[in-house]
């Protein structure tokens, strides 16, 4: 981890000064459980600092007569738990067609990452959950390929090509470090952009994963689609993973957000994972918003009974232009033991940009 940090910081000192316009960005966030308890008669009503952080960005871009170089950088700090996180990502275009990114966020090779992403949430304390814990919305796609280094290419506007090799610092092996290469096909079409991918995997008896997407906001008029497939390639132990994600909007006022996902083992043992979850929206004023997330989740491994999982976590939003403000209740809990439990909080939030 101290490498990482190392490395990132240097590449970020080193964008700062090769590019001579630099944008400057910045923000700060503060999320508090005012109160969180559950069922359980041990249990105490406590309240809570949940977040705490600030972070600063930068990205720039500069033309020579060998390309244009680019840049991004982000610090953010959270003083909850003393911890700092360090973005770095810089790019080279030699050619039009062709981009070559490094970095430790190098993104998702201009893919599709999870399902739902025309209806994201915001992460401040409240309205942050997916679905709830069986699976997660983006077991179907390819994901974000982390630190590494990119080639992505684009012969022609519908077609893009992606190839990329992340770098584990744990890995010492130049082969492993090879072998979690992953490759990444998009065309672009009128009703929307299909994929194809491969993420390898240097564990044994591990083959990789295939996967395939179809991304469309054109398709049907005022819907947004996610549809995301892939298949491990796992000896003995192979699955079937599904997530999608639909979001509706009727002009600004009112909105719905569907997300589904799925994993089916195809193994020895019986697995089926999956998750639901409903999103509908409704802003009373363009700076009032009132949203319902509402989720449910089923384990069902093997012989063993099926867990059953649940979250609701409506809440307002108040955008003042410059701080913006979320307040609302989280319900969650799950079967899992002899007995339901059900958790409860009540979560405010703030943002500031600068």
């Amino acid at each position: 981890m101290k490498k990482l940090i190392a490395v990132s910081v240097a590449l970020v000192l080193v964008a700062g000064s090769a590019f001579a316009d630099v944008t400057w960005g910045g923000e700060a966030q503060v999320g508090v459980r005012l109160a969180h308890g559950s069922n359980d008669d041990d249990s105490d009503v406590v309240g809570y600092l949940r977040s705490a952080g600030v972070g600063l960005s930068a990205s720039a871009t500069r033309e020579t007569n060998v390309g244009t170089f680019g840049g991004f950088g982000e610090l953010w700090g959270d003083l909850s738990d003393d911890s700092l996180d360090v973005t770095a990502v810089v790019w080279w275009e030699p050619i039009s067609m062709l981009r070559i990114v490094a970095g430790n966020d190098v993104g998702w090779l201009n893919g599709i990452g999870r399902a739902g992403d025309n209806f994201n949430r915001n992460g401040v304390g409240v309205g942050d959950r997916w679905i709830p814990d069986a699976v997660g919305a983006g077991v179907g796609f390819m994901g974000g390929v982390g630190t590494g280094l990119a080639f992505n290419l684009t012969p022609m506007d519908m077609v893009n090509f992606g190839v990329a090799l992340p770098y584990n610092f744990d890995e010492e092996e130049v082969g492993d470090i090879m072998q979690g290469f992953r490759a990444m096909l998009r065309v672009n079409l009128d009703v929307g952009r299909i994929g194809f991918g491969y993420v390898g995997s240097a564990d044994d008896g591990d083959n990789g994963t295939i996967f395939a997407s179809f991304h469309s906001s054109t398709l049907v008029d005022g819907l947004a689609m996610n549809l995301g497939v892939g298949f491990a390639l796992v000896e003995d132990d192979q699955r079937l993973n599904v997530s999608a994600g639909v979001g509706w909007g009727a002009a600004e006022q009112f909105g719905v957000g569907f997300r589904a996902a799925a994993q089916i083992g195809l193994g020895d043992v019986d697995t089926v994972r999956m998750g639901f979850e409903a999103i509908p929206r409704f802003n009373i004023t363009p700076d009032v918003g009132f949203v319902l997330p509402v989720g449910v989740g089923v384990d069902m491994i093997g012989d063993d009974d099926a867990v059953i999982r649940f979250v609701v976590d409506p809440y307002v939003r108040v955008n003042l232009g410059n701080p913006s403000f979320w307040a609302g209740v989280q319900i969650w809990g799950n079967n899992a033991g002899d007995d339901m439990t059900v958790n409860w909080a009540v979560p405010i939030g703030m943002r500031i940009n600068f």
